[in-house]
């Protein structure tokens, strides 16, 4: 293919509708049904993908020619532009997968699915973050020295939530912290919230005096009451309060009243 395209849709979006559109195209043999098809070819093309030069070829690929005195030749001219058609949509397809990273559009928003699964990589892999920026060694040309670093303690929910904050603002750029919202009986804060996935996630930095049953009961409200479609939960657990992590799992990672809720629990050793 040599037509400079761009995607209108995510690339999972556009991969799923030219696979749909090629196994309608392909099922139907009623050349009736296929000329209604090949009519509708370019204009769905065009809602997903925006490429002037590609529209028009597919347009031309469409076309076949009808003959009036014999059903046999237009059934053949039709069945050939099927196949044309064919060809192009799957080739779309190929050079859309091949050239994934090159069709990525950055500035426009993960979808859904693809935001929670970075999210939930961020989360899970926090302390490596820490391990990486506080703990190892530095470089001895740098200006940052370790003596520096190792002054840096976690205290409470609002400095994890400030290092979490700062590794996912990049990736979301919309995201946004201590966003109060009203509920109509109640009012919430969302300690990190992102408006572009429906997710916020609510931060939990473990103290001495913290129980399991205060930190159970204080997830309990806010899966209640947040109004997000995806409520991540990161416990920070410093002081190492929670006897079971499985447990937690098990009784957090769940969906009810069209709310899916996950709940990463790290557990440091240091920091």
């Amino acid at each position: 293919m040599n037509y400079n395209i761009s995607l209108k849709y995510s690339i999972d979006e556009v991969i799923e509708f030219l696979n749909n559109q090629i196994e309608e195209l392909s099922k139907v043999d009623n050349t009736k049904k296929i000329s209604n098809i090949l009519k509708n070819v370019a204009p769905n093309v065009a809602k997903y993908i925006d490429s002037i030069e590609l529209i028009s070829k597919i347009k031309q690929l469409s076309e076949y020619i009808t003959n009036p005195f014999s059903d046999l030749k237009n059934e053949e001219s039709i069945h050939g532009a099927k196949e044309r058609v064919l060809i192009c949509l799957n080739d779309i397809n190929t050079y859309i997968y091949e050239h994934k990273v090159k069709l990525i559009d950055y500035k426009v928003d993960l979808d859904e699915e693809m935001s929670i699964l970075i999210l939930k990589k961020i989360l899970n892999n926090f302390y490596e973050h820490l391990k990486a920026m506080y703990l190892d060694n530095v470089h001895g040309k740098g200006n940052i020295k370790k003596t520096q670093l190792d002054s840096i303690r976690i205290g409470n929910e609002y400095d994890v939530q400030r290092i979490l904050f700062s590794l996912i603002k990049p990736l979301f750029p919309n995201a946004k912290t201590e966003v109060i919202e009203h509920t109509g009986c109640s009012t919430v804060r969302y300690d990190i919230d992102i408006e572009s996935c429906n997710t916020t996630i609510e931060v939990k930095c473990t103290r001495s005096t913290m129980t399991e049953r205060t930190l159970n009961e204080e997830m309990g409200s806010d899966s209640f009451h947040y109004q997000r479609k995806n409520i991540l939960f990161f416990v920070y657990d410093k002081e190492s309060i929670i006897s079971n992590i499985d447990s937690y799992n098990k009784k957090y990672n769940k969906r009810f009243d069209d709310k899916s809720i996950d709940i990463i629990i790290i557990q440091p050793v240091i920091l």
